[in-house]
């Protein structure tokens, strides 16, 4: 039988691994309404590091225009982050997600194209950091394991 300190720490750890969960769903859905500037400052820290196929940025300032250049060839889009991983350490967590994710490719007008798609999967792994405000992330990498179809030059 569990005594009730073990308890309550079984909990936190459900908690804390359930709300960096939800930290990385939040992080797809991102993309996908592309509210990059009001909702990046909800899930990142200010010192944070990303590292995306396109490039890598430092900070939330500019944070928003990097995330809108790397989104910049698509229209709708659909991300999705599954079998998050966790683990725990006190006020520090290591997550880990696969990733698919499926792009419309815009046309030269501008408009979406729903004949021309760019998928690709990949691994979504950082830090994330307990503060004041709950989890945020310290640093995400995506790594891109595989794709499929071309949207012409990468993101500047």
């Amino acid at each position: 039988m569990m005594t009730p300190e073990d308890q309550a720490l079984a909990l936190m750890s459900l908690t804390d691994r359930a709300a960096i969960r939800e930290l990385v769903d939040r992080y797809a859905k991102v993309f996908d309404d592309r509210s990059f500037t009001a909702m990046l400052p909800t899930l990142f820290v200010p010192d944070s590091e990303i590292q995306l196929p396109p490039g890598g940025h430092h900070g939330l300032e500019g944070m928003d225009d990097f995330h809108k250049d790397v989104m910049r060839p698509f229209g709708p889009t659909q991300h999705l982050f599954t079998n998050t991983l966790v683990d725990t350490d006190d006020d520090r967590a290591t997550f880990q997600a696969n990733t698919h994710v499926t792009h419309t490719v815009l046309k030269d007008d501008s408009t979406a194209d729903d004949n021309n798609l760019f998928l690709a999967g990949g691994v979504l792994a950082g830090v994330a950091v307990r503060t004041s405000f709950g989890w945020r992330f310290q640093s995400v990498t995506l790594e891109a394991i595989w794709r499929q179809g071309d949207f012409g030059p990468p993101a500047q």
